[in-house]
């Protein structure tokens, strides 16, 4: 059984009495020392049975009292004096049994939100690393806008009427491009564009090239050539439109002889023997002479094509 105490003599009093009078709130406590509230509240009000062993008691006491700025010694000596002898009884060992498995089930817990965490850190990592070596491994993408369109590993010829041009294309937004072996500035989507090339008049070519990290190469060759020496024998065409600003594409015999936004009042003359691809905007604003023949156009794309010498319009 417990011995009797005096109300004066009780441990538990002097050390609330002690926190009160120093307005220290529990939770504060707990920040400092890291004893629970509820331990806390067991220890002022005497209910040492509940807390366990006795060394852990005394433990206890020892950390609150230092705490506080009292004398540790003394009072583990009144608990020793007047409690260590008693006999813990079974309910206070199983609430001290609790507080342990709260206390490690709290530990195990944390423990497992850091390893899914961590998991899931992993497997994220893991997949932009595959992505970054495929992508790597691949050899990169590469097509061409403008001024004609074309993919990866072709050779194209393009006819110029002007004196500059610019080419405009996609590639791996992690990949460099390069002109003539001279970089080209590319963005992170992969799209580039290059300053304006100048076109002597004379036959030149324009080799692209994507590189990626690893040195894999994908290229466009692009042959570019005056218009007008490109044009073979065959049936005049004379186009012109009216006086609305419009994109037009112009294509003869697979060679493109204009892509752009064409002013009011543009006109070309030029010949072609097998095909001829009109693409427009304002096909009512187009008028277009074919062996001072007028077609009328009403569809934003008209294909023409001479089979046996004869000139048939696709629709």
């Amino acid at each position: 059984m417990a011995k009797k105490h005096l109300a004066d003599r009780s441990i538990g009093a002097k050390l609330k009495k002690s926190r009160i009078l120093q307005n220290v709130e529990l939770d504060y406590v707990y920040s400092v020392i890291k004893i629970r509230p509820k331990i806390i509240e067991l220890i002022e009000s005497d209910k040492f049975l509940e807390l366990g062993s006795p060394v852990y008691v005394k433990g206890l006491l020892k950390s609150y009292s230092k705490f506080l700025g009292l004398d540790s010694k003394s009072i583990v000596s009144l608990y020793v004096r007047d409690w260590e002898d008693t006999e813990p009884v079974k309910k206070s060992s199983n609430s001290y049994k609790k507080i342990k498995s709260s206390q490690t089930k709290l530990f195990i817990d944390k423990r497992l939100i850091f390893l899914i965490a961590a998991v899931i850190f992993l497997i994220f990592a893991l997949n932009a690393v595959g992505n970054l070596l495929t992508n790597s491994f691949k050899t990169p993408t590469l097509s061409l806008i403008f001024p004609i369109s074309a993919s990866s590993g072709e050779t194209i010829t393009y006819a110029i009427t002007g004196n500059t041009f610019y080419i405009e294309g996609q590639s791996d937004g992690q990949s460099t491009v390069t002109i003539n072996n001279l970089p080209v500035v590319i963005d992170l989507s992969g799209k580039f564009r290059s300053s304006l090339l100048p076109f002597s008049g004379e036959d030149s070519k324009f080799v692209i090239k994507a590189t990626n990290s690893l040195n894999r190469v994908s290229q466009i060759t692009l042959n570019v050539q005056k218009a007008q020496d490109f044009l073979p024998s065959g049936k005049v065409v004379e186009f012109s439109i009216g006086d609305l600003s419009q994109f037009l594409l112009i294509k003869s015999d697979n060679v493109v002889l204009f892509n752009d936004l064409a002013m009011p009042d543009y006109s070309i003359s030029f010949e072609f023997f097998s095909e001829l691809e009109l693409q427009s905007a304002e096909p009512s604003q187009i008028s277009i002479k074919i062996d001072n023949k007028l077609y009328p156009l009403t569809l934003t794309r008209h294909i023409f094509k001479i089979i046996n010498r004869e000139l048939l319009q696709e629709i």
